[in-house]
């Protein structure tokens, strides 16, 4: 049998079975896409850091920004990705991220404007829409001092109930290593615990450095305590007044709440904040706020990442920094 390729039959096999050569190549290149796709290794949502610049809020520094929040080492072991992401004028954007579990952070403003509903400013709508943590002390139920502390409570030790959860020195290494073997059964630790790069270790570290900088944290909320007024370096709103003053209904125990602080003025902390945190119009007169998202149990243990985040702004932006030393 003569089973030489010649020019002529390879020419005759390419016209009448070119439609056979694209199939089988397609079906190849799905078949290689869903080989890399269930084999790769998929981030949890905790696992990936996201914070926005919002649309009035420039974004142009954010590479000098991502630079310093990366040599500062933020975040834990356990964040493998940090985003930072301008927000477009599509107003659902924002709520798609939150509702996907996509947002730990927004800079936002404080610049009234007109639109359908009346005068608002960006912070006030964004803080009536979504649930935040605030940067109250111990005594605000809605503080992020208060959920980390209850959060850091379950590793206290057995004979150090009454004690600080913000001292590490009082939780127990056997519960903290115990609720990351639960963890660990995740599919983000397997190919890491095998190969010896990520262990237990790892974790007591990460909530060693929860405990650190919660307590840095708390020192941040005490030096505003100090500031007059009109020089504090946090936001102070009542969550829904400005719906209800443009008409909206009140919502259930509107009437019994009281102004907190809901975010951080980056306009006040100092000059070097400003010129990272800015408007994009010089014509309008604000300042840029950084909100806390509290997105309930969807990130699980990594929920508390932006403390460090917060953090390592004061320690790199502010002029305050070396007085919370």
């Amino acid at each position: 049998m003569d089973n030489r390729i010649t020019k002529k039959r390879l020419s005759n096999f390419l016209a009448y079975e070119w439609i056979a050569i694209i199939i089988v190549a397609v079906v190849a290149v799905i078949l290689m896409e869903l080989f890399f796709t269930f084999a790769s290794v998929r981030l949890t949502k905790g696992q990936r850091f996201t914070y926005f610049y919002d649309e009035f809020v420039s974004g142009d520094s954010d590479n000098d920004f991502y630079t310093v929040i990366d040599e500062e080492d933020s975040f834990s072991f356990d964040i493998r990705e940090v985003v930072g992401e301008k927000l477009s004028k599509e107003a659902s954007t924002l709520v798609t991220r939150v509702t996907t579990g996509e947002a730990n952070v927004i800079f936002t403003d404080t610049v009234k404007r007109t639109n359908s509903t009346g005068q608002t400013s960006r912070v006030n709508r964004i803080i009536d829409q979504f649930d935040g943590f605030t940067f109250g002390d111990e005594t605000d139920d809605k503080s992020a001092v208060r959920a980390v502390s209850e959060y850091l409570s379950r590793f206290l030790a057995d004979d150090k109930q009454d004690k600080s959860p913000l001292d590490y020195g009082n939780l127990s290494e056997q519960k903290i290593a115990a609720n990351f073997n639960e963890r660990a059964t995740a599919r983000i630790y397997r190919n890491d615990l095998k190969a010896g790069i990520v262990s237990v270790n790892d974790e007591y570290e990460r909530i060693r450095k929860l405990c650190e900088d919660t307590v840095y944290f708390k020192k941040i909320i005490e030096y505003n305590q100090t500031l007059a007024d009109d020089a504090k370096i946090f936001y102070s709103y009542k969550r829904y007044s400005e719906t209800v003053e443009n008409g909206g209904n009140k919502p259930s125990g509107y009437d019994e709440d009281t102004e907190r602080y809901y975010g951080l003025n980056l306009s006040r902390i100092g000059p070097k904040a400003k010129n990272v945190f800015y408007l994009t119009d010089s014509e309008e007169t604000g300042d840029v706020i950084a909100v806390l998202f509290n997105l309930g149990d969807v990130y699980g243990d990594l929920k508390f990442e932006f403390i460090s985040f917060i953090d390592a702004i004061i320690k790199n932006y502010s002029n305050f920094a070396d007085a919370l030393s």
